[in-house]
């Protein structure tokens, strides 16, 4: 991945996106604003600004944002487990959940390979 900047933002945007689906669904479904689904909108929030400087080479702020990343993809991990441990079946949450684990995964995959990537060209050279 050539452009780590691109991942931070899709990112970014899909975090703000799934929250505001998570808050709009829990409020149609249930008729109640559970404000806590807009966490991940918070933290899609904290990333976003981090875009330009990820694409600067601002190798503090990359692993900052992977940190990030990292720590959401383990919250949603064990939300997810929380949730399947429940007695509510799979549902909206654990869709959102398992899906936002997953990204979140892939996402923290993408830029240790890139971290990689870099350390390999700079010994190269």
């Amino acid at each position: 991945m050539k452009r780590p900047d691109l991942v931070n933002l899709t990112y970014s945007i899909y975090l703000i996106a799934i929250a505001i689906f998570g808050f709009i669904a829990r409020y149609t479904v249930e008729g109640d604003f559970q404000f806590t689904a807009l966490i991940p909108a918070l933290f899609g929030l904290i990333l976003l600004p981090m875009t330009k400087p990820i694409k600067n080479d601002n190798h503090t702020v990359a692993h900052i944002a992977v940190t990030i990343t990292l720590l959401i993809a383990i919250f949603m991990l064990v939300m997810l487990i929380r949730n399947l441990a429940g007695d509510t079946g799979f549902d909206r949450r654990t869709f959102i959940f398992g899906f936002t684990a997953l990204i979140s995964f892939g996402v923290v995959g993408i830029y240790v390979a890139r971290f990689i990537a870099v350390k390999k060209q700079k010994n190269a050279n």
